[in-house]
């Protein structure tokens, strides 16, 4: 299990009224270390996030593609991703996303925390929707700064991810507890994303389009499950 507890841990967050006058907050572009394409269309007026999911058969024959088609590969990351809300929910009404999501390199230094927002789905065959990111320097401050705008922590959940670039596309394979593994192509259009998708001779298998979250609730609801943070076990 990858919990963290240290200053950057996104468990037992501070109540708003402990946010200080010199709490950092800084507006970012994406950086080098990759989550989303870094060419996207000039016309779009925010961020759109184009990704194709679906479940991943055989992770070893993935990567073994991937280094064959000169993919170069990134740090291997753990991930803790925190969803927040209103406590009308309206921001699940309204089909868009509010995630503090906090990185760790599984192999290395690598850290970062993100507030992300992620609008409404576009219709189409893959998953398109807008998206705004905006780094902090640690998950207190990013969870204080949330809930002194009124939202909630409505969810939580762990992920390990670990991610190629293959021409102008993200290739990201993620392992999720309870669900497995899936992979997601991420590019600046629909023809990319699909393109990279044949050379990896994964064209027929079915698209995914739910959320990992969403996922996520639907297999706790079926199975009976009344949670709302979801881990890796730990290790013994």
């Amino acid at each position: 299990m990858f919990a963290l507890h240290e200053k950057g841990d996104i468990h037992n967050f501070p109540c708003a009224g402990e946010i200080s006058n010199d709490t950092e907050v800084e507006i970012v572009d994406v950086p080098f270390f990759p989550l989303r394409p870094l060419n996207r269309p000039r016309s779009s007026p925010l961020p759109i996030e184009i990704e194709a999911k679906m479940v991943l058969p055989d992770a070893p024959a993935v990567e073994a593609r991937l280094a064959k088609l000169g993919a170069k590969p990134q740090p291997a990351i753990a991930e803790t991703n925190v969803f927040f809300d209103t406590p009308q929910a309206t921001l699940k009404a309204a089909d868009q996303g509010l995630r503090l999501r906090v990185e760790k390199g599984i192999d290395g230094d690598h850290h970062a925390v993100i507030i992300t927002h992620k609008g409404p789905r576009a219709h189409g065959r893959l998953k398109s929707r807008s998206e705004t990111e905006l780094k902090v320097h640690s998950a207190r401050d990013g969870a204080a700064l949330l809930r002194a705008l009124g939202y909630v922590k409505v969810f939580s959940f762990e992920k390990r991810r670990s991610q190629w670039l293959l021409d102008d596309c993200i290739v990201a394979l993620d392992t999720l507890p309870l669900l497995g593994d899936f992979i997601e192509i991420e590019g600046p259009n629909d023809e990319a994303v699909m393109a990279a998708r044949e050379k990896l001779e994964l064209e027929q298998r079915p698209l995914i389009t739910a959320s990992y979250i969403s996922m996520l609730k639907t297999h706790l609801v079926e199975k009976g499950r009344n949670v709302d943070e979801v881990r890796f076990p730990k290790k013994a």
